[in-house]
């Protein structure tokens, strides 16, 4: 359906996204993540351990992408007998079959931006929920998870990964450690600069909107933990995950 969102943040990215996909920008530099398959294996293994991925369990990714990262899944999916379920714009879901043929009856393809286009996930809940590097593209971040938290099955856990911190990046920079670090991966990495600009204010998340949510969903009976990312990620220091839990009936 892709409708469009009423925040201009909103709007600008969802719209930059999909012409950097029709532009085939690889899609890890779209995430904002180095090229390379390691990379990405190293993020999935991280993404399987924190989330559970049992076998049989029903899997809702939110804002999936096209790249490596989501044919990771679809695979891990497939073998395990898993139910997985891919939830982005039109021209991004397009995209990935585009890239990957095989993937085409590996998933359930959902058309839409999320919130706006929910009504298309029907009544459906699932076993997990997965939104990867996704969340600082919201004006109201808070919100979305709340939003999200209701089509999590009983005993369900959704996993918000790759939320850049800009407090804890800023930590890490006034580190010497942060600093040699961040001199040492400008030096070995090349990211394009994708031309992300919009008018306003970017939001950003922070240590207080962080610790926000965490009390606003263990105050409706939900667990909710900040986990860090290991060491071999591309930006594990200065970017962390949370991890919600729907508590059995």
């Amino acid at each position: 359906m892709d409708n469009t969102p009423p925040h201009s943040w909103e709007d600008a990215s969802i719209r930059h996204f999909a012409m950097l996909t029709m532009l085939e920008i690889d899609p890890s530099n779209m995430a904002g993540r180095p090229s390379g398959n390691d990379s990405e294996k190293a993020v999935f293994a991280d993404i399987v351990s924190k989330l559970n991925l049992i076998p049989g369990c029903s899997i809702l990714d939110v804002g999936s992408g096209c790249g490596p990262l989501t044919e990771l899944l679809c695979n891990y999916a497939e073998h395990r007998e898993m139910s997985l379920t891919l939830f982005d714009q039109t021209v991004v879901n397009e995209r990935l079959v585009a890239n990957y043929p095989h993937l085409v009856n590996k998933a359930k393809f959902v058309n839409g931006v999320f919130p706006n286009d929910k009504i298309e996930l029907e009544t459906r809940k699932f076993d997990r929920i997965l939104l990867y590097g996704v969340l600082h593209y919201f004006s109201n971040p808070k919100s979305i998870l709340l939003d999200l938290i209701d089509f999590l099955n009983p005993g369900g856990s959704m996993l918000v990964g790759d939320l850049p911190n800009f407090d804890k990046k800023e930590r890490l920079l006034n580190s010497q450690f942060g600093k040699r670090l961040n001199s040492e991966f400008q030096q070995q990495n090349n990211l394009k600069d994708l031309g992300l600009e919009f008018n306003g204010e970017i939001p950003k998340i922070r240590d207080q909107l962080v610790l926000d949510i965490l009390e606003t969903l263990r105050s409706l009976n939900f667990n909710a933990y900040v986990l860090p990312q290991n060491n071999n990620l591309p930006f594990a220091f200065s970017r962390e995950d949370l991890l919600i839990e729907r508590l059995p009936d």
